[in-house]
């Protein structure tokens, strides 16, 4: 079992031995189904999330690491984790210094028994991406890339890496 598996998970192990926090483990959830960074969802104020998507937004106080707004599709997983997550205040996320945030993560993934934090999560979106087809242009605008070469590091992770035209090579 992985991290990304077990952290979006409110009993591991069986229900037997310490758990994660309910409320954390869909925070987990909303981060493995957006790839959000971590300030990113800090800063996600529900005003930005919609009916068929969430917008990261990068203002002046709140900038995102590539300083540019993208939209996230939502999925099954993210809408569940929403609907779960409390609702107190313009925030989606309760307010939290962004190390607290990463500690709990590793703590989380430590009681299920694994290894992990919450940048794991967001590879983890980023692969199941890219395994399932997603062009990697949609890839690096999904997950905030700057650069498309930084996308390309999960290409090895696609299916069909050998093209057909390339088998017909005769040289």
């Amino acid at each position: 079992m992985t991290f990304s598996y077990a952290a979006c998970r409110i009993e591991v192990n069986n229900g037997e031995g310490p758990q994660p926090d309910p409320v954390r483990a869909f925070v987990w959830k909303l981060y493995a189904n957006t790839g959000m960074r971590r300030m990113e969802g800090l800063q996600l104020l529900r005003k930005w999330v919609g009916s068929d998507g969430l917008k990261i937004v990068s203002t002046g106080e709140e900038r995102t690491k590539s300083g540019q707004w993208r939209e996230i599709p939502l999925t099954d997983g993210a809408r569940e984790a929403l609907e779960a997550l409390p609702r107190s205040g313009p925030y989606v996320l309760l307010r939290m210094h962004p190390a607290s945030l990463s500690r709990f993560a590793i703590k989380d993934a430590q009681r299920a028994g694994l290894d992990g934090s919450l940048h794991t999560l967001r590879h983890t979106y980023i692969s199941h991406l890219v395994r399932a087809g997603v062009p990697l242009r949609t890839v690096q605008l999904y997950a905030g890339h700057a650069h498309i070469t930084t996308t390309e590091g999960y290409a090895y992770l696609s299916p069909g890496q050998t093209p057909a035209p390339v088998l017909k090579l005769a040289i």
